[in-house]
Formats: C-alpha cells, sequence, structure tokens
C-alpha cells in the first residue's frame, strides 16, 4: 500500500478530532496527542497490517510494534529521532522499512526477527545501531550502513542468512562481537582503514567467504572471528602480523590462507 493510499484510505474519514489512535480493516493511523508512541502500546496486535506515525512524533518507545505478525508497511515520520529496543521485533510479515533522514538511534532488536524484511534503508543522520537491530532478518539480502557510524552493537545482523552485500562506513572503527555471525550468503566484505578491533565471532560461519583483507589499522583479532568460513582462501594480513601466529589460529584464520603484504 503507498503511502498516499494509506492516508486517504475511508476508514481514516471515521476518526473523531481529539482522538489518540484509529484502527480498522487493519489500518492504523496515529493521532499526535503526544510526541512519543508509549512502550508496548500495540505489542501482540494481530490485527493490524498498515501503519502510519505522523508528523511531530519524535520516538517510538520499545516494544511498541512487538510481534505484530500480519503488519506489512510502515510509514515513519521526518521528526523522528529515535527507535526503541525491540519496537519492530519479531513482525514476521514485514517486507520493507525506510528510516527517515533525522533519526539517529535505532535500538537493540529493533527489528530482529523479522524474517521477511528484505528492504532496508538506513539515514546518514543515523550515529547508534545497537545490538542485535536487524538479527535474524533472513530475507535481507543487502545493507548500507551509513557514514558516522563509528562501531555497531554486537550481533548487528547475526543470523541473515541471505545478506550477500554490506557496505561499512569509513568512519567505522571497531567490528563488534557476532556483528555478522552466520551470514552464510555473504560472499565479501571491505573492512574500513579506520578499524582497530575485529570483535569475538565478528564474520563466524560466513561460508561463502572466500577473501578477507585486514587493514594496515588493525590491532586486534578476537577469539574465532572467522572461524567456520569454510570457503575463506585468502586473508591478507599487513606485515606488523607476522610472529602472532597463535592469535590468528585462534581467530579462525588458518596459515595456510594467511598472505602478508
Amino acid at each position: 500500500m503507498a503511502e498516499r493510499e494509506i492516508f486517504s484510505h475511508p476508514s481514516l474519514a471515521r476518526i473523531r478530532r481529539g482522538s489518540s489512535r484509529f484502527s480498522q480493516e487493519g489500518v492504523l493511523y496515529i493521532m499526535p496527542s503526544s510526541s512519543r508512541i508509549p512502550a508496548r502500546a500495540y505489542a501482540y496486535r494481530r490485527d493490524l497490517r498498515h501503519v502510519v506515525v505522523p508528523e511531530a512524533m519524535i520516538g517510538i518507545e520499545d516494544s511498541a510494534f512487538r510481534n505484530c505478525s500480519n503488519l506489512r508497511t510502515v510509514v515513519l515520520p521526518k521528526t523522528l529521532r529515535e527507535i526503541g529496543w525491540d519496537a519492530f521485533y519479531d513482525c514476521c510479515n514485514l517486507r520493507e522499512i525506510v528510516i527517515p533522514e533525522g533519526v539517529e538511534r535505532i535500538g537493540a532488536s529493533a527489528f530482529g526477527c523479522c524474517r521477511n524484511l528484505k528492504f532496508v534503508t538506513l539515514p546518514k543522520t543515523l550515529r547508534e545501531l545497537e545490538n542485535s537491530a536487524f538479527m535474524d532478518c533472513r530475507s535481507l539480502r543487502e545493507i548500507v550502513v551509513p557514514e558516522g557510524i563509528t562501531m555497531l552493537g554486537g550481533f548487528t545482523f547475526s543470523g541473515c542468512e541471505n545478506l550477500e552485500t554490506v557496505k561499512l562506513p569509513e568512519t567505522l572503527r571497531r567490528i563488534g562481537w557476532g556483528e555478522f555471525w552466520g551470514c552464510q550468503s555473504l560472499r565479501g566484505v571491505s573492512i574500513p582503514k579506520g578499524v582497530t578491533e575485529i570483535g569475538r565471532w565478528a564474520l563466524r560461519d560466513c561460508r561463502s567467504l572466500r577473501e578477507i583483507v585486514i587493514p594496515e589499522g588493525v590491532t586486534k583479532i578476537k577469539e574465532d572471528a572467522f572461524k567456520g568460513c569454510s570457503s575463506l582462501r585468502r586473508v591478507s594480513l599487513p606485515a606488523s602480523w607476522r610472529g602472532r601466529a597463535d592469535e590468528l589460529s585462534r581467530a579462525g584464520i588458518p596459515e595456510s590462507i594467511r598472505v602478508y603484504r
């Protein structure tokens, strides 16, 4: 359903002045009685299919739409600044989400287990992408993390088994624990030059990954970072990593595929 169709839906003509919300025939239009949608306000509502969050809203609180299993479309306003943890967790029929410019924070597990979520657009204003934000979004195929993000929260995209393409920002300084664990369709990822640490399990079980280049600035590669990457054939390392064989082995990088430059 296009945005204009949601706003012109005949159900909306019967909203009473001053009401805070309206739901009929699976359409929810939230009337702005405050600047935030409260925690768990619409959680577990199976009758919702389309949601319009109006202008003037600046926040969606924790678990606001958790487990709305039939929710398919969401329209978010330009005034929005943050999305709380678990806000759309397990909305398993949500297929696309466009996070508008102005949003600075996406909370932990905000879109976790949205198994049919295929298209995600993140804004340039985003500064915090918390742990497990898109965990187990099994239909997601590509993601662009915007410039300005310096670290990911941990397990951010873990379990996204059909994720093939990732673009990480040059501002990134750390790849955290389990960020891409189980992204078995991921064929390549370019690690930005500013990254200094690759966390534990960061790319574990990325079975389609064939080659990785470790930038000069990386000083730590944590345990099992590349464990289970069964197709990995070449890891290009800075010369400064010579003599750190034990650390590389613990990270899951066997000696036979190490190339020093």
